[in-house]
């Protein structure tokens, strides 16, 4: 079965937001999130530094990175004035990104990471990566190694998918990018007998009918 989610991946045009995945019981135990709640500058400096840092350094330097700057500019100019200020741990800060404050760039740029270090086997099929953000299954897509690219589930492959749900997510940038790639076999009929192109045409995709009619002639 092949299972949707819009990813919003439109990276380099949109600022990620960070997911909050905040429970109640989270709110209690986690100084970085009762920060948040009782003064947002603290954790907003924070915050900021954390997405800067993401896709240019390693996580655990990032969380040591954080750590230190709150011991420096928060926690010791508290504790000079005599008033409390707890200590926050590099664990606790790894916790807090990790658990508690998802960065979708930093899910991404590890999934990409993921992707360049494994090892492709010949028994996993390009539609286990369907719903990875493009920018991952871009990276699949490439490899040389990867040979199960026209795997069909035994109703239809992964191009007749994502043209029959081109709306969703980034589906169409998904196509597009298969379309274009010489080693899909664009003449594999789905289970009601429609190729690639029949889709095309009965969702009368007029800019995929065309770059499917000129990838099957160049195949010709």
């Amino acid at each position: 079965m092949f299972i949707i989610r819009n990813t919003g991946t439109e990276m380099d045009d949109e600022e990620d937001e960070p997911c909050d995945m905040l429970t109640l019981q989270d709110d209690h135990e986690c100084p970085l999130c009762q920060y948040n709640q009782s003064d947002a500058s603290v954790i907003d400096r924070m915050n900021q530094m954390e997405q800067n840092m993401t896709g240019t350094t390693s996580s655990e330097e990032i969380y040591r990175t954080l750590a230190s700057l709150y011991d420096i500019q928060v926690r010791q100019p508290l504790l000079n004035q005599g008033l409390a200020a707890p200590e926050i741990t590099v664990c606790q800060i790894r916790s807090h990104y990790t658990l508690h404050k998802l960065n979708l760039r930093d899910i991404v740029s590890k999934e990409i990471l993921a992707v360049n270090n494994m090892q492709i086997h010949n028994n996993i099929a390009l539609h286990e990566y369907g719903t990875s953000p493009f920018e991952v299954f871009k990276l699949v897509l490439e490899r040389s190694d990867f040979e199960e690219i026209n795997h069909s589930n035994g109703s239809f492959t992964l191009v007749h998918f994502v043209l029959q749900h081109i709306d969703v997510g980034d589906n169409k940038l998904k196509a597009v990018a298969m379309i274009n790639d010489s080693r899909i076999d664009l003449s594999i009929k789905d289970f009601t007998g429609r190729t690639a192109l029949d889709i095309a045409l009965e969702k009368r995709l007029h800019e995929i009918v065309r770059l499917i009619r000129k990838n099957m002639f160049l195949c010709i």
